[in-house]
């Protein structure tokens, strides 16, 4: 995998783990479970509940029993216009009223997602607003692309378009709203349609998601249709090497090049990132300087693991201290550099009056710790992250001894999770052939696995 980076889908029962990677190292990482989607991007004919004035948006119905919040700046280019900055509130859409929606970002500890009005399809390169007039506009940035290639995703989007209005109309006529119109993109498709430019390989052990990757690149990603392969066989697609990196991100603290360390911790209003040197700063030069020098060497992989986490909303790094003004915006760029690339469009405000540097990142999707943990955990597995581990072991080691029936022993409180897998326990003996053996063990650390074959 040396040179340029690889993007691998691995999946196992009831889980997708999604690895960008480059010379056994993790560019970014994401995880996507069965029947947990988060549902951004999915595109809803929705009916409004309730608009409250005092929040500036509305409460909108959107099936299956889900609502979510509807800001009154994002009512598309068909609704009733938000009021005028400085004026009084007032409500942009009314009770009952019929409009399309979009999630764009996902639901978070007990709220419902956050909707928008101006709804948008996207190809690699070219986005759309597929109620609207306008023509196709490139995304910013966008990866490098031929004429031929520009025109597949524009065809791409106009086609996908006009089927949504076809099931819109649809929809309106029949009276179906609240009703889900577009579902959201797979993760692994996601990936694929953000992979960065001089992505060399594309690989996934799914025969279905492959087949539907090179299916949604020949129209939206047409530059990446040639690079996607299957992979096949006993052995891991995220391969020891990256599986001890994607291990390292459910730890909260993280060893710094040259020594010290930092240590993450999120809580319900923002993530804390605390920077320790260790003696790492050295006693050669003088303090302020080592300091500096130290602090500027620890900007990198704090924007590093701000994006391999997903780290969103207020993100608080306290530094070592610094009182040099020239120093401390040194810090600054470094931070600033290692976030360049952050799609979210991470923002750097500054230093804070009790000495701490202010990180402001849009969220979309949920960071890790919440995946592999829940909500506000501080880095501890949910036994849900436990069954799914336990399982992808046993689905390994059936994988590859079809001729015998596996057993698995685990703590009563995975074993209990497990059995609420009813997707991965469905995809298990879909893939294997046979049915898995749980066996809840008491003398069991949570953690712990055992494999039988019988």
């Amino acid at each position: 995998m040396s040179g340029a980076p690889a993007l691998l889908v691995e999946a196992s029962p009831g889980e997708r783990r999604i690895a960008l990677a480059q010379d056994e190292a993790l560019l970014g990482y994401s995880v996507e479970r069965a029947g947990r989607g988060d549902g951004v991007g999915a595109i809803h004919l929705g009916r409004v509940l309730r608009a409250m004035p005092a929040l500036a948006g509305a409460f909108v119905a959107i099936g299956g029993g889900a609502e979510g919040f509807l800001p009154f700046t994002e009512i598309g280019p068909g609704g009733k216009r938000a009021p005028a900055e400085g004026s009084a509130p007032r409500p942009a859409v009314g009770e009952g009223e019929i409009l399309p929606v979009q999630i764009i970002r996902a639901p978070q500890a007990g709220k419902g997602p956050r909707l928008s009005g101006r709804l948008r399809l996207e190809s690699r390169r070219w986005r759309l607003d597929p109620l609207g007039t306008a023509a196709p506009l490139l995304g910013e940035p966008a990866p490098p692309g031929s004429a031929a290639e520009d025109r597949t995703e524009q065809d791409w989007l106009a086609t996908e378009a006009a089927a949504l209005r076809e099931t819109l109309a649809i929809a309106r006529n029949a009276g179906k709203a609240p009703c889900l119109l577009r579902a959201a993109p797979e993760a692994a498709l996601r990936w694929l349609r953000d992979a960065p430019a001089g992505i060399g390989a594309i690989r996934t052990n799914d025969a279905p998601l492959h087949g539907r990757m090179i299916a949604f690149a020949r129209g939206a990603a047409p530059a990446l249709a040639g690079l996607i392969a299957m992979h096949r066989g006993p052995a891991p697609l995220i391969d020891a090497a990256l599986a001890d990196a994607e291990a390292a991100l459910a730890q909260p603290e993280v060893a710094l090049p040259g020594g010290g360390s930092l240590r993450i911790l999120p809580a319900p209003a923002l993530t804390s990132i605390d920077i320790d040197t260790g003696g790492a700063a050295g006693t050669r030069q003088r303090e302020p300087t080592a300091h500096a020098s130290f602090n500027i060497a620890a900007a990198g992989t704090v924007a590093q693991h701000i994006l391999l986490r997903n780290l969103s909303g207020l993100v608080l790094v306290d530094f070592v201290s610094l009182t040099r003004p020239e120093a401390r915006a040194a810090v600054l760029t470094a931070l600033r550099q290692g976030l360049t690339a952050d799609p979210l469009g991470a923002e750097v405000l500054g230093w804070t009056r009790g000495g701490m540097v202010e990180v402001r990142r849009r969220r979309v999707h949920a960071p890790l710790h919440e995946l592999l943990g829940g909500p506000w955990a501080v880095w501890q597995p949910s036994d849900e992250t436990l069954a799914l581990a336990a399982l992808r072991q046993a689905w390994r080691e059936a994988m590859a001894a079809p001729a015998l029936s596996p057993r698995l022993r685990v703590a009563p409180a995975v074993a209990a999770a497990i059995g609420r897998e009813a997707l991965a326990l469905a995809d298990f003996a879909t893939t294997t052939g046979r049915a898995l053996e749980v066996v809840a063990d008491p003398a069991l650390a949570p953690g712990a696995v055992l494999v039988e074959q019988t």
